[in-house]
Protein backbone atom coordinates (compact mmCIF):
# COMPACT_ATOMS: atom_id res chain seq x y z
CA UNK A 1 0.00 0.00 0.00
CA UNK A 2 1.21 3.14 -1.24
CA UNK A 3 0.95 5.37 2.38
CA UNK A 4 2.95 2.61 4.17
CA UNK A 5 5.71 3.65 1.87
CA UNK A 6 6.23 6.97 3.52
CA UNK A 7 3.61 7.10 6.84
CA UNK A 8 4.34 3.97 8.18
CA UNK A 9 2.06 4.63 11.54
CA UNK A 10 -0.64 5.83 9.51
CA UNK A 11 -0.83 2.29 7.29
CA UNK A 12 -3.57 0.99 7.41
CA UNK A 13 -4.37 -3.01 7.26
CA UNK A 14 -7.83 -3.08 7.34
CA UNK A 15 -10.71 -0.57 7.28
CA UNK A 16 -11.35 -1.15 11.03
CA UNK A 17 -7.68 -0.22 12.17
CA UNK A 18 -7.37 3.49 13.09
CA UNK A 19 -4.24 5.92 12.84
CA UNK A 20 -2.13 7.13 15.47
CA UNK A 21 -4.67 9.98 16.83
CA UNK A 22 -4.07 12.04 19.73
CA UNK A 23 -6.32 14.84 21.33
CA UNK A 24 -3.74 17.81 22.63
CA UNK A 25 -6.02 19.66 24.54
CA UNK A 26 -9.86 19.48 24.85
CA UNK A 27 -11.13 22.95 24.99
CA UNK A 28 -13.82 22.96 28.23
CA UNK A 29 -15.73 26.43 26.60
CA UNK A 30 -14.73 28.41 29.56
CA UNK A 31 -11.36 30.67 30.19
CA UNK A 32 -9.36 27.89 27.48
CA UNK A 33 -11.35 28.65 24.62
CA UNK A 34 -14.31 26.86 22.64
CA UNK A 35 -15.34 26.45 18.85
CA UNK A 36 -11.53 26.34 17.11
CA UNK A 37 -11.93 26.99 13.43
CA UNK A 38 -8.91 27.87 12.08
CA UNK A 39 -5.43 26.36 11.18
CA UNK A 40 -2.97 25.93 13.93
CA UNK A 41 0.41 27.74 13.39
CA UNK A 42 4.00 26.83 14.14
CA UNK A 43 6.28 28.38 16.32
CA UNK A 44 10.34 28.26 16.27
CA UNK A 45 10.45 25.88 19.43
CA UNK A 46 7.60 23.23 18.62
CA UNK A 47 4.95 25.91 20.31
CA UNK A 48 1.41 25.75 18.39
CA UNK A 49 -0.59 28.89 18.40
CA UNK A 50 -3.83 29.07 17.13
CA UNK A 51 -7.19 30.92 18.01
CA UNK A 52 -10.55 30.02 19.20
CA UNK A 53 -13.57 31.90 17.91
CA UNK A 54 -15.64 31.52 21.33
CA UNK A 55 -14.77 31.27 24.94
CA UNK A 56 -12.34 32.94 27.02
CA UNK A 57 -14.77 35.41 28.26
CA UNK A 58 -16.46 38.80 27.36
CA UNK A 59 -20.31 39.15 26.75
CA UNK A 60 -20.17 37.54 23.42
CA UNK A 61 -22.92 34.74 22.28
CA UNK A 62 -22.31 32.99 18.79
CA UNK A 63 -25.00 31.25 16.87
CA UNK A 64 -24.20 28.02 19.16
CA UNK A 65 -24.83 30.56 22.66
CA UNK A 66 -20.80 29.43 22.96
CA UNK A 67 -20.29 32.85 25.62
CA UNK A 68 -17.23 34.57 24.95
CA UNK A 69 -15.33 36.53 22.63
CA UNK A 70 -12.78 33.96 21.46
CA UNK A 71 -9.04 33.48 22.12
CA UNK A 72 -5.17 33.37 20.80
CA UNK A 73 -3.58 30.10 22.47
CA UNK A 74 -0.18 28.94 22.52
CA UNK A 75 -0.10 24.72 22.70
CA UNK A 76 3.35 24.16 24.16
CA UNK A 77 4.87 20.48 23.89
CA UNK A 78 5.93 18.33 26.56
CA UNK A 79 8.84 18.40 28.56
CA UNK A 80 11.38 16.16 27.94
CA UNK A 81 10.13 12.26 29.34
CA UNK A 82 6.17 13.65 29.62
CA UNK A 83 3.20 13.40 28.00
CA UNK A 84 0.84 16.32 28.53
CA UNK A 85 0.65 19.55 26.26
CA UNK A 86 0.32 22.73 27.53
CA UNK A 87 -1.99 25.52 26.90
CA UNK A 88 -1.70 28.81 27.49
CA UNK A 89 -3.94 31.76 26.75
CA UNK A 90 -2.43 34.54 25.52
CA UNK A 91 -5.68 37.12 25.25
CA UNK A 92 -9.31 37.04 25.62
CA UNK A 93 -10.93 39.18 23.35
CA UNK A 94 -13.05 41.36 25.99
CA UNK A 95 -16.13 42.94 24.05
CA UNK A 96 -17.38 43.52 20.82
CA UNK A 97 -15.44 46.47 20.43
CA UNK A 98 -12.46 44.94 21.17
CA UNK A 99 -13.04 42.35 18.51
CA UNK A 100 -14.79 39.39 18.30
CA UNK A 101 -14.75 35.89 16.81
CA UNK A 102 -11.33 35.20 15.24
CA UNK A 103 -12.01 32.37 12.99
CA UNK A 104 -9.19 32.63 10.92
CA UNK A 105 -5.64 31.59 11.70
CA UNK A 106 -2.40 33.43 12.37
CA UNK A 107 0.56 34.78 11.02
CA UNK A 108 4.08 35.92 12.57
CA UNK A 109 6.56 38.43 11.76
CA UNK A 110 11.02 37.90 12.24
CA UNK A 111 10.03 39.79 15.73
CA UNK A 112 7.72 37.05 16.82
CA UNK A 113 4.76 39.49 16.80
CA UNK A 114 1.51 37.38 15.87
CA UNK A 115 -1.24 38.52 13.59
CA UNK A 116 -5.01 38.00 13.12
CA UNK A 117 -8.70 38.75 12.39
CA UNK A 118 -12.02 38.93 13.70
CA UNK A 119 -14.63 38.02 11.72
CA UNK A 120 -17.06 41.16 13.45
CA UNK A 121 -16.36 43.45 16.34
CA UNK A 122 -14.66 46.91 15.89
CA UNK A 123 -16.07 50.30 15.56
CA UNK A 124 -17.15 49.62 12.49
CA UNK A 125 -20.79 50.67 11.33
CA UNK A 126 -22.06 49.98 8.04
CA UNK A 127 -25.45 48.40 6.57
CA UNK A 128 -23.93 44.96 6.61
CA UNK A 129 -22.34 44.84 9.84
CA UNK A 130 -25.18 45.41 12.36
CA UNK A 131 -24.82 45.57 16.25
CA UNK A 132 -21.13 43.56 15.99
CA UNK A 133 -19.91 45.67 13.84
CA UNK A 134 -17.57 44.35 10.76
CA UNK A 135 -14.24 43.34 12.11
CA UNK A 136 -10.82 43.84 12.49
CA UNK A 137 -7.16 43.00 12.27
CA UNK A 138 -4.88 42.88 15.59
CA UNK A 139 -1.55 42.27 16.78
CA UNK A 140 -0.01 40.57 19.80
CA UNK A 141 3.05 41.75 20.50
CA UNK A 142 5.03 38.77 22.76
CA UNK A 143 6.28 39.88 26.84
CA UNK A 144 9.14 42.30 27.54
CA UNK A 145 11.80 40.42 29.52
CA UNK A 146 10.86 39.12 32.51
CA UNK A 147 7.02 39.65 31.21
CA UNK A 148 4.13 37.56 30.88
CA UNK A 149 1.23 38.95 29.53
CA UNK A 150 0.89 39.86 25.74
CA UNK A 151 0.13 43.36 24.26
CA UNK A 152 -2.70 43.24 22.01
CA UNK A 153 -3.69 46.40 19.41
CA UNK A 154 -6.57 46.57 16.90
CA UNK A 155 -4.60 47.83 13.63
CA UNK A 156 -7.43 48.22 11.56
CA UNK A 157 -11.14 48.26 11.78
CA UNK A 158 -12.56 47.82 8.87
CA UNK A 159 -15.63 50.07 8.11
CA UNK A 160 -18.12 48.16 5.60
CA UNK A 161 -17.08 50.85 2.74
CA UNK A 162 -14.48 50.32 -0.06
CA UNK A 163 -12.04 48.88 2.52
CA UNK A 164 -14.87 45.74 3.29
CA UNK A 165 -16.19 43.86 6.24
CA UNK A 166 -16.25 40.71 8.11
CA UNK A 167 -12.08 39.13 7.30
CA UNK A 168 -13.01 35.22 7.55
CA UNK A 169 -9.38 34.16 6.15
CA UNK A 170 -5.99 34.13 7.54
CA UNK A 171 -3.49 36.89 6.49
CA UNK A 172 -0.33 36.50 4.66
CA UNK A 173 2.50 38.65 5.09
CA UNK A 174 4.76 40.23 2.31
CA UNK A 175 8.32 40.64 1.63
CA UNK A 176 7.95 44.75 2.76
CA UNK A 177 5.89 43.23 6.05
CA UNK A 178 2.41 44.70 4.64
CA UNK A 179 -0.22 42.23 5.60
CA UNK A 180 -3.28 41.12 2.69
CA UNK A 181 -6.19 39.14 2.92
CA UNK A 182 -9.67 39.09 1.91
CA UNK A 183 -12.84 40.19 3.39
CA UNK A 184 -16.62 38.26 2.81
CA UNK A 185 -18.43 41.52 2.37
CA UNK A 186 -18.22 45.32 1.45
CA UNK A 187 -16.59 47.19 -1.22
CA UNK A 188 -17.72 50.28 -3.15
CA UNK A 189 -20.91 49.26 -4.67
CA UNK A 190 -23.48 49.69 -2.53
CA UNK A 191 -25.53 47.07 -4.94
CA UNK A 192 -23.04 44.46 -4.06
CA UNK A 193 -21.87 43.55 -0.62
CA UNK A 194 -19.21 41.08 -2.56
CA UNK A 195 -16.16 41.37 -0.88
CA UNK A 196 -13.02 42.52 -1.06
CA UNK A 197 -8.76 41.74 -1.48
CA UNK A 198 -6.93 44.31 1.10
CA UNK A 199 -3.31 45.15 1.72
CA UNK A 200 -2.61 47.33 5.31
CA UNK A 201 0.45 48.89 5.08
CA UNK A 202 2.97 48.96 8.89
CA UNK A 203 3.56 53.07 9.83
CA UNK A 204 6.59 54.68 9.24
CA UNK A 205 9.23 52.70 11.07
CA UNK A 206 7.72 49.36 11.21
CA UNK A 207 4.65 47.71 12.54
CA UNK A 208 5.75 47.96 16.09
CA UNK A 209 7.99 51.13 16.89
CA UNK A 210 6.39 53.27 14.01
CA UNK A 211 3.90 55.85 14.83
CA UNK A 212 0.91 56.46 13.48
CA UNK A 213 -1.84 54.17 11.86
CA UNK A 214 -1.34 51.55 9.87
CA UNK A 215 -3.28 51.81 5.92
CA UNK A 216 -5.35 49.87 4.15
CA UNK A 217 -5.64 49.74 0.53
CA UNK A 218 -8.13 47.73 -1.26
CA UNK A 219 -6.73 46.06 -4.38
CA UNK A 220 -9.72 44.70 -5.62
CA UNK A 221 -13.50 44.66 -4.95
CA UNK A 222 -15.29 42.01 -6.20
CA UNK A 223 -18.45 42.26 -8.29
CA UNK A 224 -21.62 39.90 -8.82
CA UNK A 225 -21.84 37.39 -11.12
CA UNK A 226 -18.56 37.52 -13.03
CA UNK A 227 -15.49 38.07 -10.81
CA UNK A 228 -16.70 35.83 -7.95
CA UNK A 229 -17.71 36.85 -5.07
CA UNK A 230 -17.86 36.62 -1.32
CA UNK A 231 -13.99 35.18 -0.74
CA UNK A 232 -13.11 33.43 2.84
CA UNK A 233 -10.20 32.20 2.48
CA UNK A 234 -6.47 32.95 2.45
CA UNK A 235 -4.20 34.28 -0.41
CA UNK A 236 -1.57 31.97 -2.04
CA UNK A 237 1.61 34.44 -3.35
CA UNK A 238 2.28 33.29 -6.98
CA UNK A 239 4.67 34.39 -9.56
CA UNK A 240 5.57 37.92 -10.36
CA UNK A 241 4.18 39.46 -7.50
CA UNK A 242 0.66 38.27 -7.86
CA UNK A 243 -1.57 36.60 -5.51
CA UNK A 244 -3.74 33.50 -6.01
CA UNK A 245 -7.40 32.88 -4.38
CA UNK A 246 -11.17 31.46 -4.13
CA UNK A 247 -14.29 32.62 -3.81
CA UNK A 248 -17.12 30.90 -2.17
CA UNK A 249 -20.19 32.03 -4.67
CA UNK A 250 -19.70 34.10 -8.36
CA UNK A 251 -18.42 33.28 -11.43
CA UNK A 252 -21.36 32.45 -13.57
CA UNK A 253 -24.89 31.63 -13.08
CA UNK A 254 -25.63 27.67 -12.35
CA UNK A 255 -29.08 26.85 -11.25
CA UNK A 256 -27.53 24.40 -9.17
CA UNK A 257 -25.86 26.72 -7.16
CA UNK A 258 -27.05 30.09 -6.65
CA UNK A 259 -27.99 33.23 -8.74
CA UNK A 260 -24.74 34.54 -9.03
CA UNK A 261 -22.90 31.13 -9.70
CA UNK A 262 -20.86 28.28 -7.74
CA UNK A 263 -17.68 30.13 -6.93
CA UNK A 264 -14.36 31.28 -8.97
CA UNK A 265 -10.44 30.59 -8.29
CA UNK A 266 -8.80 33.94 -9.04
CA UNK A 267 -5.39 35.80 -9.64
CA UNK A 268 -4.72 38.94 -8.77
CA UNK A 269 -1.71 40.76 -11.10
CA UNK A 270 0.08 43.63 -9.64
CA UNK A 271 -0.09 46.99 -11.39
CA UNK A 272 2.57 47.03 -14.60
CA UNK A 273 4.16 50.35 -15.80
CA UNK A 274 2.64 53.24 -14.74
CA UNK A 275 -0.42 52.02 -14.02
CA UNK A 276 -1.58 51.77 -10.09
CA UNK A 277 -4.70 49.23 -10.39
CA UNK A 278 -4.50 45.54 -9.68
CA UNK A 279 -6.08 43.35 -12.14
CA UNK A 280 -8.27 40.24 -11.28
CA UNK A 281 -8.26 37.23 -13.33
CA UNK A 282 -10.97 34.81 -13.12
CA UNK A 283 -9.00 31.66 -13.65
CA UNK A 284 -11.53 29.13 -13.04
CA UNK A 285 -15.46 28.93 -12.82
CA UNK A 286 -16.65 26.18 -10.85
CA UNK A 287 -19.70 23.84 -12.03
CA UNK A 288 -21.49 22.08 -9.32
CA UNK A 289 -22.15 18.93 -10.27
CA UNK A 290 -19.15 18.85 -13.28
CA UNK A 291 -16.68 20.00 -10.71
CA UNK A 292 -17.40 20.98 -7.17
CA UNK A 293 -18.94 24.07 -5.66
CA UNK A 294 -18.38 26.89 -2.93
CA UNK A 295 -14.82 26.41 -2.44
CA UNK A 296 -13.75 27.28 1.73
CA UNK A 297 -10.16 26.24 1.26
CA UNK A 298 -6.94 27.77 0.97
CA UNK A 299 -4.96 26.66 -2.27
CA UNK A 300 -1.97 25.14 -2.10
CA UNK A 301 0.95 25.03 -5.01
CA UNK A 302 3.79 22.42 -6.12
CA UNK A 303 7.19 23.17 -7.93
CA UNK A 304 5.20 23.27 -11.23
CA UNK A 305 2.67 25.53 -10.61
CA UNK A 306 0.27 23.42 -10.48
CA UNK A 307 -3.08 24.64 -7.58
CA UNK A 308 -4.27 22.46 -5.20
CA UNK A 309 -7.63 23.21 -3.52
CA UNK A 310 -11.03 21.62 -2.07
CA UNK A 311 -14.88 22.66 -2.85
CA UNK A 312 -17.24 21.59 -0.25
CA UNK A 313 -19.98 20.65 -2.04
CA UNK A 314 -20.74 19.57 -5.63
CA UNK A 315 -18.80 17.41 -7.68
CA UNK A 316 -21.22 14.67 -9.08
CA UNK A 317 -21.02 11.66 -6.54
CA UNK A 318 -23.91 11.22 -4.31
CA UNK A 319 -24.82 13.83 -2.83
CA UNK A 320 -22.31 16.25 -4.17
CA UNK A 321 -20.33 16.09 -0.98
CA UNK A 322 -17.33 18.70 -2.85
CA UNK A 323 -14.60 17.69 -4.35
CA UNK A 324 -10.18 18.08 -4.43
CA UNK A 325 -9.09 19.45 -7.51
CA UNK A 326 -6.36 20.64 -9.13
CA UNK A 327 -5.67 23.37 -12.02
CA UNK A 328 -2.55 23.29 -14.09
CA UNK A 329 -1.35 26.71 -15.78
CA UNK A 330 -1.28 27.70 -19.31
CA UNK A 331 1.29 25.72 -21.40
CA UNK A 332 2.25 26.12 -25.26
CA UNK A 333 0.84 29.01 -25.74
CA UNK A 334 -2.19 28.31 -23.95
CA UNK A 335 -4.41 31.04 -21.92
CA UNK A 336 -6.81 28.63 -20.54
CA UNK A 337 -5.90 26.97 -16.80
CA UNK A 338 -6.79 23.19 -17.22
CA UNK A 339 -8.72 21.63 -13.97
CA UNK A 340 -8.77 17.86 -12.73
CA UNK A 341 -10.81 16.50 -10.06
CA UNK A 342 -8.57 14.76 -8.41
CA UNK A 343 -11.62 12.78 -5.85
CA UNK A 344 -15.20 13.86 -5.51
CA UNK A 345 -16.44 13.14 -2.27
CA UNK A 346 -20.51 11.47 -1.29
CA UNK A 347 -22.08 10.54 1.88
CA UNK A 348 -21.99 6.88 3.38
CA UNK A 349 -18.63 5.82 4.12
CA UNK A 350 -16.68 8.45 2.39
CA UNK A 351 -15.64 11.77 3.85
CA UNK A 352 -17.48 14.29 3.27
CA UNK A 353 -18.04 18.26 3.03
CA UNK A 354 -14.18 19.15 2.67
CA UNK A 355 -14.43 23.41 4.07
CA UNK A 356 -10.54 23.53 4.65
CA UNK A 357 -7.78 22.81 2.14
CA UNK A 358 -5.20 20.15 1.72
CA UNK A 359 -1.50 20.04 2.32
CA UNK A 360 1.33 18.20 1.11
CA UNK A 361 2.66 14.99 2.41
CA UNK A 362 5.27 13.20 1.72
CA UNK A 363 5.63 11.11 -1.94
CA UNK A 364 3.24 13.85 -3.31
CA UNK A 365 0.27 12.95 -1.76
CA UNK A 366 -2.52 15.30 -0.52
CA UNK A 367 -3.75 15.46 2.94
CA UNK A 368 -7.21 17.06 4.46
CA UNK A 369 -10.15 17.14 6.59
CA UNK A 370 -13.97 17.37 5.62
CA UNK A 371 -16.90 18.78 8.39
CA UNK A 372 -18.85 15.72 7.83
CA UNK A 373 -18.98 12.10 6.73
CA UNK A 374 -16.37 9.47 7.57
CA UNK A 375 -16.97 5.61 8.45
CA UNK A 376 -17.64 6.87 12.35
CA UNK A 377 -20.81 8.63 11.30
CA UNK A 378 -21.36 12.30 10.46
CA UNK A 379 -18.64 13.74 12.84
CA UNK A 380 -16.11 14.23 9.75
CA UNK A 381 -12.78 12.43 9.12
CA UNK A 382 -8.75 12.92 7.96
CA UNK A 383 -8.05 12.08 4.28
CA UNK A 384 -5.62 11.07 2.13
CA UNK A 385 -4.55 11.22 -1.51
CA UNK A 386 -2.34 9.96 -3.13
CA UNK A 387 -1.41 10.10 -6.60
CA UNK A 388 -1.02 7.42 -9.28
CA UNK A 389 2.06 5.10 -9.68
CA UNK A 390 4.21 6.32 -12.74
CA UNK A 391 1.63 10.07 -12.91
CA UNK A 392 -1.47 8.85 -14.84
CA UNK A 393 -4.53 6.79 -13.66
CA UNK A 394 -6.92 7.92 -10.46
CA UNK A 395 -5.72 9.18 -7.23
CA UNK A 396 -6.44 6.96 -4.45
CA UNK A 397 -7.87 8.21 -1.47
CA UNK A 398 -7.72 6.58 2.41
CA UNK A 399 -9.36 8.43 5.30
CA UNK A 400 -7.13 8.13 8.15
CA UNK A 401 -9.33 8.94 10.57
CA UNK A 402 -12.54 9.03 11.15
CA UNK A 403 -14.14 11.68 13.98
CA UNK A 404 -16.36 10.81 16.62
CA UNK A 405 -20.21 11.83 15.44
CA UNK A 406 -21.71 12.16 18.89
CA UNK A 407 -19.01 13.26 21.46
CA UNK A 408 -16.26 16.13 21.97
CA UNK A 409 -13.25 15.90 18.56
CA UNK A 410 -15.45 16.17 15.15
CA UNK A 411 -16.14 18.44 12.58
CA UNK A 412 -12.81 19.66 11.40
CA UNK A 413 -12.85 23.06 9.88
CA UNK A 414 -9.61 23.87 9.28
CA UNK A 415 -6.52 22.79 7.12
CA UNK A 416 -4.17 20.38 9.20
CA UNK A 417 -0.20 21.20 9.94
CA UNK A 418 2.44 19.02 8.96
CA UNK A 419 5.33 19.14 11.49
CA UNK A 420 8.43 17.59 12.06
CA UNK A 421 8.82 13.60 11.42
CA UNK A 422 5.54 13.62 9.50
CA UNK A 423 3.50 14.18 12.36
CA UNK A 424 0.15 16.45 11.39
CA UNK A 425 -1.59 18.69 13.84
CA UNK A 426 -5.13 20.11 13.29
CA UNK A 427 -8.03 21.41 15.10
CA UNK A 428 -11.52 20.51 15.14
CA UNK A 429 -14.35 22.84 16.07
CA UNK A 430 -16.23 20.64 18.59
CA UNK A 431 -13.94 21.55 20.56
CA UNK A 432 -10.31 19.57 20.33
CA UNK A 433 -6.43 20.26 18.76
CA UNK A 434 -5.10 17.12 17.89
CA UNK A 435 -2.29 15.40 16.28
CA UNK A 436 -2.25 12.39 13.68
CA UNK A 437 1.21 9.96 13.21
Amino acid sequence: MRLCLWLPAICIASAAQAASFENLHVFTGGADGADPQAPLMAGPDGTLYGTTSAGGGGPCFNDLDIPGCGTVFALTPPARGGTMWTETILYSFINTADGYSPVAGLVSDRAGNLYGTTLVGGNGTGPDCGVDACGTVFRLTPPAQGQTVWTKTTIYNFQDGADGAQPAARLVMDSSGALLGTTILGGPDAHCSCGTVFRLTAPMGGPVAGAGAWTETTLHAFERRGDGTNPENALLAGPNGSYFGVTFLGGTDDFDCVSSGCGTVFQLLPPVGDQTAWQEQVIHRFRRSKDGAFPLGDLIADDSGDLFGTTSAGGGAPDNGGTVFRLAPPQNGATLWRETVLHAFGFGHDADVPEAGVVFGPGGALLGTTFQGGRAGSGGAIFSLAPPSGGTGAWTERLLYDFPAKRAGGQPMAALLQGPHHVFYGTSSDNTAFSLR
